[in-house]
């Protein structure tokens, strides 16, 4: 549906640029100095559809936060209570987490979500590459909810959560500049 209003929105902007382009012309050719009175209406109508086209994706945008935002509240949640819970429940709430997130999630926090869980299914025990892997999904997370992390650094993220991140890191023999290349995964 956004895809077909962004697309009827488009086609209505190059119809109003056709029609006072041809209008232009027109104008010249019976009247020189109606150009310009032209000209003002023309860019009137144009400003008047680009701000309605930037208001309505503003709207979707603002739709898709609003539905998202309860879905990343259960994941965080869900991670971090994941330990307070047997086995089975962690999977039934797993299951029921990712298919809202097949749902409406972006396709940035899935492809997160899937590397994390596939590095976590690959591990023998939880490790520091599946930290910073959980670290991109909520930095995917963020970027959907329209967040500008661009001045936090690598760990930031962690450090809501895991208090002695520093110390875990000297233990495994990492530095703040090794996360970066540790956390991306092919």
């Amino acid at each position: 549906m956004a895809l077909a209003s962004n697309v009827l929105g488009k086609a209505i902007a190059i119809g109003v640029v056709l029609l006072g382009a041809w209008a232009l012309i027109r104008g010249v050719e019976a009247d020189p100095s109606v150009v310009g009175s032209l000209a003002t209406a023309f860019a009137a109508v144009l400003v008047v559809v680009l701000q309605r086209n930037r208001e309505k994706t503003q709207e979707l945008e603002q739709s898709h936060r609003e539905k998202m935002i309860p879905i990343y509240e259960e994941v965080l949640i869900a991670i971090r209570d994941s330990a307070d819970r047997d086995e089975a429940e962690n999977e039934d709430l797993f299951k029921q987490l990712q298919t809202r997130l097949l749902l409406y999630g972006p396709a940035p926090v899935i492809r997160e979500w899937l590397i994390w869980r596939k590095l976590g299914e690959e591990m023998d025990e939880p490790g520091l590459a599946l930290v910073l892997g959980w670290e991109r999904v909520l930095r995917a997370i963020r970027a959907d909810l329209g967040h500008d992390d661009s001045v936090l650094q690598e760990g930031d993220l962690l450090r809501v959560f895991i208090n002695d991140l520093d110390v875990a890191l000297v233990e495994a023999g990492e530095t703040s500049s090794d996360m970066s290349s540790k956390s991306t995964i092919s």
